[in-house]
């Protein structure tokens, strides 16, 4: 659905999108939280350890609550649980990017 408003990169885990992420310096990611071969707050984590990329804004979408989340390890700065709705998403894209 976002393809038709942005191009789209996939990663099949978090290794596979940090090596995007510096290949391609996307404008923000979506991730899941949960992923094979590092979690979503693994990837956010080293993201912010490298400055080019530190900036780039995540999106977290689990199946998990926040509070779950936040128990095994800091969510990131936005938390979309699943399942949720195109608005809510859209707003938490706009929130993200700071678009009014």
């Amino acid at each position: 659905m976002l393809s038709r408003f942005a191009a789209v990169i996939e990663a099949s885990g978090g290794l596979e999108a940090l090596q995007l992420a510096r290949k391609f310096r996307p404008t923000l990611i979506i991730s899941d939280s949960a992923m094979p071969s590092g979690s979503g707050s693994d990837l956010v984590a080293a993201l912010k350890r490298e400055p080019e990329l530190a900036q780039i804004p995540v999106i977290l979408t689990s199946g998990y609550s926040v509070n779950h989340l936040s128990e095994m390890h800091s969510p990131a700065p936005l938390f979309l649980q699943k399942p949720f709705t195109w608005e809510e998403l859209n707003e938490s894209i706009q929130v993200s990017l700071r678009v009014t």
